[in-house]
């Protein structure tokens, strides 16, 4: 779904980028939730999540479509 909304926005020129910041807006509680089990602290957790979305506005769109998908690539992010 987030994916044809990247592909919509740069057929109509927008910035096609967008994409990891609305991932991010609909997928981000679910990977800070998942961040503060994994490292057992709330303000830990808050920063990871908050280098977490650093990196993936750094890498763009593309390196989130590929296979096996958003969110999963979301997560392997998450687990780095």
């Amino acid at each position: 779904m987030l994916a044809r909304a990247a592909h919509a926005l740069a057929r109509e020129g927008k910035q096609p980028d967008a994409l990891p910041e609305r991932a991010l807006r609909h997928y981000g509680e679910g990977l800070r939730q998942y961040l503060v089990v994994r490292v057992g602290d709330p303000d830990r957790g808050a920063a990871l999540f908050e280098q977490l979305r650093q990196q993936i506005s750094a890498r763009g769109a593309d390196a989130l479509q590929a296979a096996p998908g958003l969110r999963a690539r979301l997560y392997e992010h998450a687990r780095r």
